[in-house]
């Protein structure tokens, strides 16, 4: 036999938000950790290199569009985004690839993703946004 426990809830705020407690023993998901990404740049006369690790995701979407902000407030050419260590892409994510590009756009700049993997690659032609955005292939 299986026992599922239900969470209760233990308060609802004013904008009819609840807050829940768990009565089971912890479950699986209580163990997943949440998605990381770091975001490093280097920056020459020309652009700007912004080289992503991790997860780019809704909890991680907002990391890489400030990151991405900041190096446009002195814009460069070009704002390259290094996807060689990024391991997971989402909905979110590709929403802010567009955002950004508009934004390097109106700054006078140009968004280029680079080392763009299969899985990401698939994505963009999949959602056929690799149409609206500058994506380099590496050199042979």
């Amino acid at each position: 036999m299986c026992t599922v426990s239900h969470p209760k809830i233990t308060h609802i705020n004013r904008t009819g938000k609840a807050t829940f407690r768990h009565s089971g023993p912890p479950s699986r998901m209580a163990r997943v950790t949440s998605a990381q990404l770091s975001v490093d740049e280097k920056r020459t006369a020309q652009e700007s290199i912004l080289t992503l690790t991790g997860e780019i995701d809704m909890a991680t979407a907002g990391e890489l569009f400030a990151a991405a902000q900041r190096a446009l407030l002195d814009p460069p050419n070009r704002v390259v985004l290094d996807f060689a260590g990024v391991t997971f892409c989402d909905s979110r994510g590709l929403s802010t690839l567009l955002l950004l590009n508009k934004a390097a756009t109106a700054a006078g700049s140009s968004l280029v993703l680079v080392n763009v993997g299969d899985y990401l690659q698939r994505l963009l032609d999949i959602t056929g946004l690799r149409a609206a955005l500058t994506v380099e292939e590496p050199s042979a």
